[in-house]
């Protein structure tokens, strides 16, 4: 009996009111796990007659974390020789014939891409005869260090393989730990 007196007073019937608001309440504070993309890299090439050239895109996230520095300052300052070197490191490329192309970074520069910071080299590779050739880069810069990191390589631009401008690109591939090297058709380039 006394059960029932207690269902029927006005608190008693709040109180699955209150447990309802409180729910909501905690679930409307609570943050959802919002999955965004981590950053790529981008190797972007041009294949010419007697050269390959472009640029490599870090974004400055994954790559402070590759270098375990804080970048948010030193990206173009403190520390932008150690920064091309350690990129210039983990470049190489290569031709039909085995024999190592020259790989070389010009000076780098701070670019937002979708929203993201990236430090980005103009990249040049010259084959040891200057008859470019089929040829595989090898690529591993922030990839090292950071498994889980994703690099696209693109040809921009091969006149001779009808690839004119930035709408034509073609995707050679994603880089990444355990494909760090890719062939770039340019027989004909």
């Amino acid at each position: 009996m006394s059960r029932l007196l207690l269902a029927r007073t006005p608190a008693a019937r709040l109180v699955p009111v209150f447990l309802l608001a409180a729910l909501v309440l905690v679930g409307g504070l609570a943050s959802p796990a919002g999955a965004h993309p981590m950053s790529t890299s981008a190797v972007l090439l041009d294949v010419r007659d007697d050269r390959g050239e472009g640029e490599v895109q870090l974004p400055v996230d994954r790559l402070a974390v590759a270098v375990d520095r804080d970048l948010t300052r030193g990206v173009l300052g403190a520390d932008r020789a150690f920064l091309k070197c350690y990129t210039a490191e983990h470049i190489a490329a290569a031709g039909e014939d085995d024999r190592p192309w020259t790989v070389t970074l010009d000076t780098g520069s701070v670019r937002t891409t979708d929203g993201v910071a990236h430090l980005v080299y103009p990249l040049g590779l010259r084959p040891p005869d200057g008859r470019v050739t089929n040829f595989r880069p090898r690529y591993d810069v922030i990839v090292a260090a950071l498994l889980t990191h994703k690099v696209v390589a693109t040809v921009r631009y091969d006149f001779d393989r009808g690839i004119r401008k930035t709408d034509d690109a073609e995707t050679l591939g994603v880089l990444c730990f355990d494909t760090q090297s890719l062939e770039v058709p340019a027989g004909e380039g």
